[in-house]
This record gives structure tokens, sequence and C-alpha cells, in this order.
């Protein structure tokens, strides 16, 4: 990090290059002051490395505060960033001590490297600056931090760089120690002045001539000791591969494919009545939920179980017989086996022992999963046929106890509610036919309803008629009497007192029989004839009125009768119908533990006839071959493998070696401190190459 410290007397230009220099992750302001006494003590506690001052400041002037810091704070430099480029005001600031001296329309980006290259020591001039300080270039500097301005100048024109460069080591070579001073007595000028640049160009080139003629003489050596190496180690490479075809004992394969056909199968057991019992061998591949079953073969052809049964079969240790090669080809139903050995017979005959083993596997897993299955079902069985024969008792005791044998009882009984309720219709509707027909007597009558009803009722009764039959007869002979014979006669009185004796008493018991008073104009309603010319056809109104009367309230009881019939009969369904419910809930448990039983019984029965569910057979697609050819060793390959690795190894060894002289390279500079960056060119596209690497760089 580049600490600066900004001296302006104007804020605005202070705050506008703070933000300027700031933008970089490199630089930071530290301090800033309006006039140069401010600055001087700002240097004294800040201690920054660049100091970017004005000319012109109130007080102290920047040429003053220059020259103070410059002499008093030896490791800060100082770059003049003014408005004037006044000749004299230039060579006011280089005799300060300042480094450099810019302009303030300078770029941003070069006003950043310009701050950078002071802070490393590499004087920096503006555009169109570089000649004032040429014409001043016989002039002594003593203000210069080492006795005299011997810095590097960088241009920011391409035009001025070189010649920049050029006055810089010009300087360079006539104040300081040269180390080869006969490169500099050549007639190389520059504006009528020796060009000390082609000097340095000269020395430079000297000086990588030599280098690179040590770094040759010392690399040829380590080449000559990494082609030695090389060569060894391919022979010994080689040698171990020709030696290991020759002692390695050939090894033949003998191979066979399996497959597992994509199969489904299914079985149904149907008993009429009772149930069913299904069972389905779906195909191992159409779950994709579940393993390969290809998967699971390879896994128990790889097992130790099967090698050793195989090993067993030819006599050999698990160890001899070796491990098969078991491959699942994908998308299909194929396992492709294979079995080595140092014959080809021995080979064919290893890959049938181990054909037999795998096959003597399955079939026991198999075996063993029927027999598991077998004992589950049986188990299954076993309570499948006690679930049965408790259903069957609590149906039956239902049945006892609540009287309701079956569905078809409730139905029985539901007919028979129907029945009667068409009865009790046809019932009604013949009461309202007696009703009408009642109304029709009346009228013809003459009487209204409720008086034809009084005489019903008065009519039907034997001692009311034989009362009103004596008041009648009284009241004729009454008035007979009175037709002839005065009121006072005694025969007049006597059959008045009759008459009124009959009266009273048929009064009474028309009370008595209408639960009311009867009057004189009720008993002469009922003996109106209503413009009936006879007795006669009165009397028969009355009568088949009587009988309508009779008729209609006998059937009124029956509908009444029927209807209590009905509700009591459907108070027996309603209770019947709540017991249904518990009635068919028992059916259904029977029904179902007798599908159960059935279906276990049946699938008992499958199960033993299937014995490929959990590992589905397996068909031989060929057969173990005889191998005519060893599988290994394979030359070919092997030879190829060794070209690679020898090919490999040598381009090793290069980089070794090149990485080598790089390291020599760099011990060589360290060794020649000579070679420092003081004395390579100042020209920037000189910088950054392989011989000089640790100049810096331009931003």
């Amino acid at each position: 990090m580049i600490r600066i410290l900004l001296v302006d007397d104007q804020k605005s230009i202070r705050e506008s290059l703070k933000m300027i220099l700031e933008s970089a992750p490199d630089l930071q302001v530290v301090g800033t002051a309006s006039d140069g006494h401010t600055a001087i003590e700002q240097v004294s506690y800040l201690k920054p490395d660049v100091v970017l001052i004005d000319m012109e400041m109130p007080g102290l002037d920047g040429v003053s505060a220059t020259q103070v810091i410059s002499q008093q704070f030896a490791d800060v430099k100082v770059l003049v960033l003014s408005m004037h480029d006044d000749e004299a005001l230039i060579a006011k600031s280089t005799r300060a001590g300042a480094l450099g001296y810019l302009l303030k329309n300078t770029p941003p980006q070069e006003l950043r490297a310009a701050v950078r290259f002071v802070q490393l020591g590499y004087p920096q001039y503006g555009p169109g600056l570089l000649d004032k300080v040429i014409s001043a270039k016989d002039d002594p500097l003593p203000n210069g931090k080492n006795g005299y301005a011997t810095h590097e100048i960088h241009d920011f024109q391409p035009k001025e760089a070189s010649v920049a460069a050029d006055a810089h080591a010009r300087e360079k070579v006539e104040t300081e120690t040269v180390k080869l001073p006969s490169l500099l007595n050549q007639d190389l000028t520059l504006n009528g002045h020796r060009n000390p640049a082609e000097a340095e160009r000269s020395l430079t080139t000297y000086e990588a001539e030599s280098f690179k003629d040590e770094e040759q003489d010392a690399s040829a050596g380590r080449w000559k000791r990494y082609l030695i190496l090389g060569i060894v180690l391919n022979t010994l490479l080689w040698a171990f591969s020709i030696t290991a075809l020759k002692l390695k004992r050939p090894v033949y394969t003998s191979a066979w494919t399996l497959d597992l056909p994509a199969a489904r199968s299914d079985t149904i057991l149907e008993v009429p009545g009772v149930g069913r019992a299904a069972q389905s061998n779906d195909s191992p591949y159409s779950n994709f939920m579940v393993a390969d079953p290809r998967t699971n073969y390879k896994d128990l052809l790889e097992g130790q179980e099967v090698m050793a049964s195989a090993a067993n079969m030819t006599k050999e240790s698990p160890e001899d017989f070796g491990k098969p090669r078991v491959d699942v080809v994908p998308n299909t139903t194929l396992i492709k086996i294979a079995v080595t050995g140092f014959s080809p017979t021995e080979a064919r005959q290893k890959a049938i022992a181990f054909q037999s083993a795998f096959d003597g596997k399955l079939g026991l897993l198999r075996k063993q999963e029927v027999s598991q299955k077998s004992q589950n079902l049986k188990g299954s069985l076993d309570s499948a046929a006690e679930r049965l024969k408790v259903a069957q008792q609590r149906l039956s005791k239902y049945k006892v106890q609540s009287g309701l044998d079956s569905g078809e009882q409730l139905r029985d009984l539901s007919v028979n509610i129907e029945s009667l309720r068409r009865q009790k219709s046809e019932v009604l509707g013949q009461a309202q036919d007696s009703a009408n027909q009642l109304q029709q007597l009346s009228g013809s009558l003459g009487l209204s309803p409720q008086q034809a009803a009084d005489a019903f009722v008065l009519q039907s009764d034997a001692i009311f008629q034989q009362y009103l039959l004596g008041y009648s007869k009284t009241s004729a002979e009454l008035g007979s009497l009175e037709s002839s014979l005065s009121p006072t006669h005694p025969k007049v009185i006597e059959t008045l007192e009759e008459n009124q004796s009959a009266r009273v008493r048929l009064l009474d018991r028309g009370k008595k029989l209408l639960g009311r008073e009867v009057n004189d104009a009720t008993l002469k309603q009922i003996n109106v004839s209503n413009g009936i010319s006879s007795e006669t056809q009165r009397s028969g109104l009355f009568q088949t009125m009587i009988t309508t009367k009779g008729r209609a309230e006998g059937l009124k009881g029956q509908a009444g009768a029927l209807d209590q019939e009905i509700q009591q009969l459907e108070g027996l369904m309603t209770s019947l119908s709540n017991k249904k419910s518990v009635l068919v809930n028992l059916e259904r448990d029977v029904q179902i533990a007798e599908a159960i039983f059935t279906s276990t019984l049946g699938k008992l029965d499958l199960a033993n006839s299937n014995i490929s569910n959990a590992y589905p057979p397996v068909t031989m697609r060929s057969r173990p071959n005889l191998p005519k050819l060893p599988s290994s060793p394979k030359v070919v390959p092997v030879l190829l493998g060794t070209f690679l690795a020898s090919v490999l190894l040598s381009l090793g060894l290069a980089a070794l070696w090149l990485r080598d002289r790089r390291w020599f390279r760099l011990r060589l500079q360290k060794e020649r401190p000579e070679m420092s960056a003081d004395l390579l060119p100042s020209n920037p596209q000189l910088r950054g190459n392989t011989i000089y690497p640790s100049l810096p760089a331009q931003e």
C-alpha cells in the first residue's frame, strides 16, 4: 500500500485528487495540507511514501516545502503537480529534490502510474516537459537524494520515452561508476551529445551474452547426465516388459452366457360359490423399484459358496480355482461368465463345474423359498379357518336371539305391509262412497247432515220409534176429537193428557239419545215428508240411510283395524331393520372369512407348484466353450503400454532438465549482482524480458 500526502491550497482539487488516487486498491491518501508549513508537519508524523504537492501556495510555497521535505525526510518522495509548465519553476523544483513534475491535466490513469514509479524511485515528467529538463542537463543538482539527480525518467508519450531514457542513461553514466567504461567511449551522439543509451544497450548485450555462455557451458554436462539416465531407465523398462512376457504362464478363458427371460405367468383357482385364489409371477424387469435380478444373480455367482462348491468338484482349493468374471450386459437379459485355467481343457472343466455349482445353489434356494412360503401359508390357513369358524358361530347365535333369519324375512314383511295398505285404501274408498250416499239421502229427506244424523239415531232406536208412534197416534186422536168435541170434553182432556205424556217420554228419549235437548221442531223435522208423497217412501229412505250409515261406520272401523295392524307390522319391520345391519355385517364377515380361507388354501397349492418366484428361471444361451488361444498375457497391449510408459518417462526427464536449467539460471543471477535492474535498459519496450524479470512494468 502506497501512502500519499496531498498538498494544494484549493480544497476542491484535494478532494478530486483523493477520489482519483483511492480508486486504485494499492493507493491510500493518509492526509491533506493547504500550505507548505502544514505539509511539513503532516510529513513529520504521517510518514507518507509520496508527497503530491502544488507549487503556488500561500505562506511557504511548494519549492521551499519540497526542499525541506527532501532534506529532512530522506525516505519521502516528492512529486510536483502544478498547472504551470515554466522552465525555471521546473528547474527549481528539480533542484529542490522533486522526483517528478506533472501538470494538473494529467489523465487519472497516468497520474496513478506516476505515483507508483516515483515511490519506486523512477522520475516522472509530463508530456512536453522533457526538453525543459534536458536544457538544464549541465547544471549540477546538489539537492538530489543521492547527491545528484540520477533517476530514470519515464515519459508518458512514446516519442519522448527513448529520449528521456537516453538522457537518464547519459546522466547515470557520467555520474556513477560504470562497469565497462570502454563501451561508453564509442562515438554515439544525441543532439550534439554522446549517446549513453546506446552505450547502455551495448553493456546489456555484453552482460547477457556472457550470462548465456556461462549457462550453456553449465547445462551441457547436465544434459548428458539426463540423457544417460533416460537410456538406462528405458532399457530397464523394456527389459522388464519382455522378461514378463517370456516368463508369464499362459492363461485360457472359457466363457458362456446365461439368459433371464422377461416372462410372466398367471395362475387362478376359482371355487364356484366360495371364492377364488390367484397368483401372478410378474416379469423380473417389470418393477423399476425392485433391483435387477441379474444383479442378484451376479452377487450369487461371485459368492464364496458357489466358488467353494465348484472348487470341490474340481478337487482344488478356492484360491487355486480363482474368482470368475461375471458381467451383466446392459439393455439385455444376458449375463456373461468367464472362468480361467492354465489349459483349454482345464478352463472348460472349471466352467462346467462352476455352472453345475450355480445350478445346485439356485435349486437349493428355490426349495428353501418354497418351504418358507408353505410354512407361512399354513399358519395363515389355520388362522383363516379359525376366523371362519368364529364368524359362523356368531351369525347363528344372532339369528336365534334376534328372530331374524335372513334378509328375505324383512322382504316378506314389507310385502305384507304393502298389501294391508292397499286394503286400507280400498276400505277408506268404500267408506267415502257410503258417506257420499248418506249425504244424498240427507238431501232427499230435506235434512241437514246433522239433522239427518240425528234422524238416523232417533229412527234407529226402537224405543224412540215406539214413543213416536204413541205420540203420533194420540196427536191424531186429539185432532179428531177437537174437531168434533169441545176442549173441555173429558175425552178430549184425557187424550190431551196421553198426548202430553207421550210427548214427554219422546223428548226425554231423544235427549238421552242425542245428548242434548230435543224440542217439537226437531220432532217435526224428523216426521216432515219433504215432498215425499207417502210415508212408506220416507220410511224406506230412512231405512236406506240407516243401512248406509251402518256400513260407513263399519268401513271406518275396518280401516282403523287395518291401520293398527299396519303400525304393528311397521314397528316390527323397524326393529328387524335395525337388526338387519348387524346380520348383514355378520354374514359379510362369514363371506370374507370363507374367501380368505379359500384363497389361502389355493395359494398354498399354487406355491408348491411354482418354485421360481423369487429366483426366476435361467436358460443357458451358450455353453462353456473350449478356448483355442490364451487370454493372457497379451503381447500387443503389453508392448503398447511399455512404449507409452517409455514416452512419458522421456518427457518427464526432459521436463526435469528444463526445470533444472531454469533453477541454475536463477542461481547465476543471484551470484552476479552486477546483472541488477540498475543496468537494464530504461526503454519500456525492453522491460519484462526473461533475463530481467524484476523490473516493474507500467500500469
